[in-house]
């Protein structure tokens, strides 16, 4: 066992004796955008962690949708419909949830093929800078049949790198690195727009996080949001810290927006574990947000 492995089982082990672990989780990822597991094994993975009430954001896209629904219904687990959409405000990129949704809304399912079709033509611009710059990429990636090409998948299929992904992301592929390529994505109000019409809410996804160096700027863009009609914040995440966690559920409390929890887990053993985020003793009420969207249509 290494000592990383060693120093995330301690804290699994407090959160459980806490009482943290909790069993719902609406912000996790599977094999149909950058996750590792397909929806199926996804839901046998919460089942083993006694989550019982889940759902699938993956981003832009809700290709896994059905799968999930259908090994959901195996494990007893109520699942919730869901979609994790890129988009810009003010020239910063957000990640809006959409929480609840029909995932066979014609409106929406057009926007995402769009959007996937922006993804690939973004993912052949890439590699040919990568390849510029003299590294050897799996190229069957360009090849994949479902979901959607993310820049995490590309960092992985680079060859000989002699580096993890995360950190050849973030030294080639991140904003301003020298293979980034911009691409096209939808407004938050756009976003926001899209997942009503599929009957969802609107969630804004580990806010603190994305706005961690500018937090002073949250408050302000909350009443924004909530203006453009935001329907809530997710509050507790996992990688929040205690204060950050406390400011997001304040302004939660303030604006009336609804507050939702989720890990945005991705890999078995990775850092962010199913249902590992915490409460630090805050109030949280998951019926609230459960009974909204079991409330669509």
């Amino acid at each position: 066992m290494t000592v990383k492995q060693k120093s995330t089982k301690v804290k699994k082990n407090k959160r459980e004796e806490a009482g943290t672990l909790t069993k719902k989780d609406f912000h996790m990822h599977s094999c149909y955008s950058d996750g590792e597991l397909s929806p199926a094994e996804l839901m046998r993975e919460c089942c083993k962690r006694k989550i019982n009430y889940a759902a699938l954001t993956d981003h832009d896209t809700v290709d896994g949708v059905g799968e999930a629904i259908a090994a959901a219904g195996e494990f007893d687990i109520q699942f919730f419909p869901g979609v994790e959409l890129s988009c810009i405000y003010n020239g910063r990129g957000f990640h809006i949830l959409g929480l609840g949704i029909d995932h066979r809304d014609p409106v929406l399912l057009d926007k995402l093929d769009y959007f996937k079709g922006v993804r690939a033509e973004r993912a052949v611009k890439i590699i040919k800078k990568l390849e510029e710059y003299g590294w050897n990429v799996d190229n069957s990636v360009l090849g994949k049949k479902d979901g959607i090409i993310t820049r995490m998948e590309i960092a992985e299929a680079v060859k000989d790198k002699a580096i993890s992904a995360d950190i050849f992301f973030d030294k080639w592929l991140g904003k301003n690195r020298p293979c980034f390529v911009k691409r096209e994505r939808m407004t938050v109000k756009e976003a926001i727009r899209l997942i009503h019409i599929a009957g969802g809410k609107a969630i804004w996804a580990h806010s603190a996080k994305t706005l961690e160096k500018d937090l002073g700027l949250l408050p302000r863009i909350v009443k924004e949001f909530k203006a453009l009609g935001l329907d809530g914040l997710e509050v507790f995440y996992s990688e929040y810290s205690e204060t950050q966690t406390k400011i997001v559920h304040g302004l939660a409390l303030e604006h009336g927006l609804l507050m939702s929890a989720g890990s945005d887990f991705h890999w078995v053993n990775g850092l962010r574990e199913l249902g590992g985020y915490d409460l630090y003793g805050l109030k949280f009420n998951p019926e609230e947000i459960i009974n909204s969207l079991s409330d669509r249509g």
